[in-house]
């Protein structure tokens, strides 16, 4: 009696003495997973400046402002030369802007592919048709007459942020007339194009306008609510669009051939004057906090999937030295710590293996070649291990049932935390379950038959 008693408490030394080891290996394993993850960081970084360099080269986002419709008027002063006495009258120059009355853009956003090297980006080329009406405001609001106006000698501006990635042209069409716009250094809005018109003969009958808008961005375009109704009519084959700023589209559709989106602003919908007057050749500043517009939202690109999946490394190291170990006291045969280490850098090298494939070939199509290989590779070595076919196929079963949840895992958004969580929550019950049924005895272990 003593005897056994004293081979169970060496069998109980000799089991805690392997869960130390094995922990010990654990704390190890996160030195070469942290090795991975600031590979993660590091390609992550190139590619984002990477996807820099061509936003640099193709275009920033880009936002639509205008046009403005700007004319110059002489300001009056008479000063004294003494107490009582007049000098001579002077003039100086000054601007009334005036917004647009109404103003409607329609068009298309055509996204494409551009790469630096295995880096790519989504950009767009767009095709968009403005057109509207300026409408002269009672001047007597601003105490000026018409004969103050210098009508032949008016600006129409329009603003691009980046307008150096135009890509045609801009002819804007003034009623019956057609002029060039240039760039301007100052006068109508800051930083903008436009051109030199004579407004005298639409005065009494309105200034309608239109022109067209090609120009290359990356990621999103805006619009400036200027017009005192403003609409704006956008569609693309884009599938995965987000809707940005101040205000969501009245209509929208979306579907796997694109979308198409609609938005109308009224002059209540936002605080900005219609009428606004400078001094001398002062730019006219635009408030840009009513701006709305749509980005081309990328899907969760194979850098974030990596980070997503890395984020389970360790887990699925303790979940996999579980198994082994499990199967250990099953089978009565221990193994050895260094081919416990050399399960988890198995592992470990497949985070590698997703990460340099995924560059190449996509994240899906590298998970299921590397969660392959690595499967494949547990199991044949636990078979050799064991020497027991059961064996290799129950460990292939087992690592092939947690790759499978974390790629479910991956690909979910909303609803990752829930499904992990209920996920990890049957993993411990199972745990749990299966050891209450492993004995300790007579120096052996074996699954209780009840």
């Amino acid at each position: 009696m003593n005897e056994l008693k004293n081979n169970y408490k060496s069998f109980s030394q000799k089991s805690t003495f392997r869960f130390t080891v094995l922990g010990l290996i654990l704390i190890l394993m996160l030195v070469p997973l942290s090795m991975v993850n600031s590979l993660l960081t590091e390609r992550t970084q190139r590619n984002n400046e990477s996807v820099e360099t061509i936003r640099k080269k193709w275009g920033s986002d880009q936002t639509l402002t205008g046009p403005v419709l700007s004319i110059p008027y002489n300001v009056r002063k008479q000063g004294l030369a003494g107490a009582s006495t007049p000098i001579n009258e002077s003039t100086t120059k000054a601007y009334i802007h005036i917004f647009p009355e109404n103003i409607v853009y329609n068009g298309e956003i055509i996204p494409q592919d551009r790469y630096y090297g295995i880096f790519n980006r989504v950009v767009y080329k767009t095709d968009i048709l403005a057109c509207g009406e300026f409408i002269l405001p009672d001047l007597a609001d601003y105490k000026l007459k018409m004969e103050d106006l210098m009508m032949n000698k008016a600006l129409i501006s329009f603003k691009v942020s980046d307008f150096r990635k135009l890509k045609d042209e801009i002819n804007i069409k003034i009623n019956d007339s057609e002029y060039k716009m240039n760039e301007l250094n100052s006068t109508g809005l800051n930083n903008s194009i436009g051109a030199n018109i004579d407004i005298s003969k639409y005065a009494d009958n309105g200034i309608r306008f239109s022109f067209n808008v090609q120009v290359n961005g990356s990621a999103g375009i805006s619009f400036t609510p200027i017009g005192r109704n403003t609409k704006v009519s956008l569609q693309s084959t884009w599938d995965n669009p987000g809707f940005i700023g101040e205000f969501l589209p009245d209509n929208r559709t979306i579907s796997d051939g694109g979308f198409k989106a609609e938005w109308e602003i009224l002059h209540f919908n936002r605080n900005i004057e219609q009428v606004h007057t400078t001094n001398n050749d002062n730019p006219i500043v635009v408030n840009h906090q009513y701006d709305f517009g749509v980005q081309l939202l990328q899907k969760v690109s194979h850098y974030q999937k990596n980070e997503r999946a890395i984020k389970y490394a360790f887990l699925f190291v303790i979940l996999t030295f579980v198994a082994f170990f499990t199967t250990t006291l099953i089978q009565k045969k221990e193994i050895h710590s260094i081919q416990y280490i050399l399960i988890g850098l198995a592992i470990v090298v497949f985070y590698m293996l997703l990460l340099a494939l995924s560059e190449h070939i996509g994240f899906n199509p590298a998970y299921l070649i590397s969660s392959a290989a690595t499967v494949t590779l547990l199991s044949s070595f636990s078979g050799a291990l064991f020497k027991s076919k059961i064996i290799t196929f129950t460990i292939g079963g087992i690592t092939l049932i947690f790759y499978s949840f974390m790629f479910i895992l991956i690909q979910l958004q909303e609803y990752s935390l829930l499904a992990g969580s209920i996920g990890l929550f049957i993993i411990i019950s199972i745990l749990m379950y299966l050891s209450v049924k492993i004995k300790l005895a007579e120096n052996t272990i074996f699954l209780s038959k009840e």
